[in-house]
């Protein structure tokens, strides 16, 4: 980790994203294929988080225990940009390959997932980074169902802080009906350390990916 506060802060901010998705792929279970390849579906990307230094995914290639050669990466959301729709990105590395597939829209839309790429059309983990799940539900549940109950895929998501996660959890519980025993929430090791001011809470600060809840999928083990 780079020297100084601010800068291992501003490292952690970005690196925060590949690392709690190795964290999440450990809880539920999911790690590389026989073939080497990891597959993810990214839910509502924003343009200053997700999509931005995507070279930082390259962090689980080969490494976090996952068995990654080939990394696939699936950005999906209304926020994707325009220019980005469709694109498709290749990079070659020394620990492997990444695969990036950029969409606009929501996944449960059936014009989106008639574009989905093959190599992209299986992901194994869903994750909706700082989601705002409780408050915006009416836009989330339908993909998330989608994805938990039709095809059994395990759900993550992160919140900012405690409050927000219990609200989000108790989301998943009563409007996805998803077991409490297959829920797993708890304040994320790989959180953040870059402090952002709370525009409804003057003076509080709150930090990305904060907190986790991984959702599996009843069949998951």
């Amino acid at each position: 980790m780079p020297k100084g506060s601010a800068l291992r802060a501003v490292v952690s901010d970005s690196l925060s994203f590949p690392l709690t998705a190795a964290h999440a792929a450990h809880i539920a279970g999911v790690t590389a294929d026989a073939h080497g390849r990891l597959s993810l579906l990214v839910l509502g990307p924003e343009v200053g988080s997700e999509l931005s230094g995507r070279s930082k995914w390259a962090e689980l290639l080969d490494g976090h225990g996952l068995g990654a050669t080939e990394l696939c990466v699936c950005f999906c959301g209304p926020r994707v940009p325009t220019s980005l729709d469709g694109a498709e990105r290749r990079v070659l590395i020394p620990s492997g390959v990444l695969r990036f597939a950029f969409l606009r829209g929501v996944w449960h839309d059936p014009r989106v997932q008639a574009r989905v790429p093959l190599v992209h059309s299986a992901p194994q983990l869903a994750l909706a980074f700082n989601s705002g799940l409780a408050d915006y539900a009416a836009g989330w549940l339908p993909t998330m169902r989608a994805l938990f109950w039709a095809r059994g895929i395990p759900l993550a998501c992160t919140s900012y802080h405690a409050p927000e996660a219990e609200l989000d959890a108790r989301t998943l519980a009563v409007s996805m009906r998803v077991p409490l025993h297959r829920m797993k929430c708890g304040p994320n090791p790989f959180a953040s350390r870059l402090p952002h001011l709370d525009e409804l809470a003057p003076g509080l600060t709150y930090t990305a990916n904060a907190f986790l809840t991984v959702c599996l999928p009843p069949a998951a083990s």
